[in-house]
């Protein structure tokens, strides 16, 4: 399908000041860096362009409504900061790092958090 430019002086001037790199390369970067990272998309291609649609993995959004609230703040330290130890979280929300430690392994076993890596690893959280 052909790119649709619509409007060419908006276009002409973001390429100028090289904020975009080329014409028409959005659609095929886009589905290949999904693919690479193993992000799962479908898309509708229609008059007006493409609608990339990401699809979630909702077992885990299901799961997330049951977490306590404790599991909760330590999801979002997580998110913040990925590289973050049961100590840190700990200190942070005032529990013992043994406490955190059991969230952390209830958190892997429920799929919704997976460590990457060793002790110089980091948490990745499955949305």
């Amino acid at each position: 399908m052909p790119s649709m430019v619509r409007n060419p002086l908006i276009l002409k001037t973001l390429f100028k000041s090289e904020d975009v790199e080329s014409y028409s390369s959005g659609f095929k970067r886009v589905y290949d860096e999904c693919n690479s990272n193993g992000v799962n998309i479908d898309y509708i291609i229609n008059r007006e362009g493409f609608t990339f649609i990401f699809k979630r993995n909702v077992v885990n959004n299901v799961v997330n409504k049951e977490l306590s609230e404790e599991e909760r703040l330590v999801l979002g330290i997580i998110k913040k900061d990925p590289s973050t130890s049961a100590k840190k979280i700990g200190e942070i929300i005032n529990k013992s790092e043994r406490s955190i430690q059991r969230m952390l392994s209830d958190l892997k076993q429920k799929r919704i958090i997976e460590r990457i890596g060793n002790t110089k690893g980091y948490w990745k959280i499955n949305e």
